[in-house]
């Protein structure tokens, strides 16, 4: 097998190496465990200087609060870029962005991403993200 060409001979016939796109390199993506229970601006990924964070990956979950069956969630940076208007999720309900190797939300330069919750209740999971 001649792997500079991609062909080579199997039993008398050529055989083709294909190029296989792999799954995004996770290993390269920072993860960050998400943990608050306030209401307003929650920055959730602080700035890098002279930098944007790419968020690659997702998984929230609405933990509630006594006497509070949703709240109404806005995705957004520390600058001017909302990225989702407000979606509400009830107490329980679960946000996952699987990661296919594009970001999802990529904030300004020098900009923090920011969870805005409506309400006052438990928000926890995880955020796998890039700073370049």
């Amino acid at each position: 097998m001649d792997i500079s060409t991609g062909q080579g001979a199997v039993d008398g016939g050529t055989q083709r190496i294909l190029s296989v796109t792999s799954s995004p390199v996770i290993a390269t993506w920072t993860e960050l465990l998400v943990s608050f229970s306030t209401s307003g601006d929650n920055v959730v990924i602080p700035h890098v200087t002279g930098k944007t964070i790419k968020v690659m990956r997702m998984f929230l979950v609405n933990n509630g609060a006594v006497g509070i069956t949703s709240t109404a969630l806005t995705f957004k940076d520390s600058s001017a870029n909302i990225f989702t208007g407000a979606f509400s999720l009830v107490t329980t309900g679960v946000i996952t962005h699987k990661g296919d190797g594009e970001p999802y939300y990529v904030t300004g330069t020098s900009a923090d991403f920011v969870i805005n919750s409506s309400q006052a209740v438990s928000i926890a999971g995880a955020i796998w993200y890039e700073a370049s």
